[in-house]
């Protein structure tokens, strides 16, 4: 687990180095264009993936609805079509938990996470704009028994989680621009939570 968190704030110091070090080494070249910081904001819907196990002969599930969550991020233009960027994360959702396909009690979950992403915008027209990227970070989760058997009882877990980003932008001004995404979002531990998010957004240059 030490040896991750290492590993973790590693990769988080380069990104700090690249989005405070990107536009005095680019100001350099008379030749390129000088970077372009910029913030987002998206909101997020998605499905966490149901989990099971056998417990004593026992079937214990977690029957999972749909979610909503938020993302808050702040980045840089690295050039050639190359951006990166730190965000923070905000999940909520609900599930019921069912013992042999029983249904004994209900409860919620939420997730927040730190993520550094690295993205690629290929220009497809001059309003269009395709992107891909990948993260790592970090993520907490907490969970809370609302109802039933076990109400009041909590639990947190946290891991390393990762994530795989696509999508496209649309530029509404040279400055500012909607984006409209997928993302594949996994934090590994024990018992992985996982799922695909749909993702709405904005983002503004300066």
């Amino acid at each position: 687990m030490f040896k991750l968190q290492i590993r973790i704030i590693f990769l988080f110091s380069i990104c700090f180095a690249l989005l405070a070090n990107a536009p005095t080494s680019f100001a350099k070249s008379k030749n390129r264009s000088r970077p372009k910081t910029y913030f987002s904001i998206s909101g997020l819907l998605f499905n966490v993936g149901d989990q099971s196990e056998t417990v004593g002969g026992l079937l214990i599930e977690s029957d999972t609805g749909l979610g909503f969550g938020g993302v808050f991020a702040t980045g840089i233009k690295l050039g050639k079509g190359f951006r990166a960027e730190i965000e923070y994360a905000y999940r909520s959702f609900d599930f019921d938990v069912l013992i042999s396909n029983a249904k004994v009690s209900e409860a919620e979950s939420t997730i927040h996470s730190m993520m550094a992403n690295l993205a690629f915008d290929m220009r497809l027209t001059k309003k269009l704009s395709p992107y891909f990227g990948l993260g790592v970070g970090w993520a907490w989760e907490d969970g809370l028994v609302t109802s039933g058997a076990g109400k009041g009882f909590k639990d947190a877990d946290d891991g390393v989680s990762y994530q795989a980003l696509v999508g496209i932008r649309y530029k509404v001004t040279p400055k500012f621009g909607l984006f409209l995404g997928y993302r594949y979002f996994l934090i590994d531990y024990e018992e992985d939570t996982k799922g695909g998010n749909f993702e709405l957004g904005l983002r503004q240059f300066f």
